[in-house]
């Protein structure tokens, strides 16, 4: 495969992978996290929607709740001067991050928590009939709360209104480890990811590369005894064949210039030995003349 079709396949791999791995990660996340809500909650989701809007999820965590309140209220509005039940009630709503608060008059009478007086000022006047259903209403800022009303008539006749106050702020524990472990799948898929994509380009680039480096000192050392496998069809493939070209030229130069210096050893030993006897008469009568035995 060639370098460019591989930085190409590399490229589309780094994108649709991870999309498509943590895609189907949070699917399965999330099909497990919605039924451990309704399992823990007692509620019936719509599935991912709820999870990714916590305003829904909110709601439906104390829509059977509300549902119960405003059945007693009509029924039997007394109960709610006292003080066992009201505890039952917030002892209830606690564990779905939730509160009561309950109104006569003007004068909170109860309240499942420490009351915030930015959450009384802002709570819905009596008679405030847009509010009080099943619904709510979100209060958003600092309080990030969501507030649903029911209004009714106490024994005595004075004006009352109870409250569910759902913390928005406090995210359930299903919802935060769903955050959670799709931060960790994101992190795992794309390590993941990069680190078989980095072994692949090393195995297919990078290792060559080396090869052809430890060719290239042998070479510089003059061994030219050794030969470059070629293996595929790319540029690094096309490389090693010019490389190997390269090598058994300067091999075969080598031994042209042993095999040229052994003739040109001979070809002056043979020219040596050709002069000696004619010289070595010369020699001879020279040395006859010196003696004064030759004229």
């Amino acid at each position: 495969m060639k370098i460019k079709t591989k930085l190409i396949a590399a490229f589309v791999i780094i994108i649709l992978v991870p999309l498509g791995l943590i895609s189907l990660s949070g699917i399965i996340l999330s099909r497990h996290q919605i039924r451990m809500i309704e399992k823990s909650y007692d509620i019936d989701t719509d599935g991912y929607e709820d999870i990714t809007n916590p305003i829904i999820l909110f709601n439906k965590l104390t829509m059977k709740d509300y549902s119960q309140i405003a059945k007693a209220v009509e029924e039997t509005p007394e109960k709610f001067e006292d003080e066992r039940y009201l505890e039952d009630l917030s002892n209830r709503l606690s564990n779905k991050h939730s509160f009561l608060i309950v109104r006569k008059g003007s004068e909170i009478i109860a309240s499942g928590t420490e009351i915030d007086n930015k959450i009384f000022d802002n709570l819905p006047k009596y008679g405030n009939f847009e509010h009080s259903s099943n619904n709510g209403i979100y209060l958003g800022g600092e309080i990030q709360s969501l507030v649903k009303q029911k209004d009714f008539l106490f024994s005595d006749g004075n004006e009352g209104s109870i409250f569910i106050v759902v913390q928005v702020k406090n995210i359930i524990p299903q919802v935060k480890s769903f955050i959670y472990g799709m931060i960790f799948i994101t992190i795992l898929v794309l390590i993941a990811t990069s680190g078989i994509l980095i072994a692949w380009i090393y195995k297919s680039i990078v290792k060559p590369i080396r090869i052809l480096q430890e060719a290239t000192h042998k070479i510089t050392e003059g061994n030219l005894n050794f030969t470059l496998k070629i293996n595929g069809n790319n540029e690094i493939c096309e490389l090693y064949s010019d490389f190997e070209e390269m090598r058994i030229r300067l091999k075969d130069s080598a031994k042209e210039k042993v095999n040229n210096d052994k003739d040109g050893k001979e070809l002056i030993s043979n020219i040596s030995h050709d002069l000696k006897t004619p010289i070595t008469a010369i020699k001879g009568y020279v040395e006859g003349i010196l003696d004064g035995v030759a004229d």
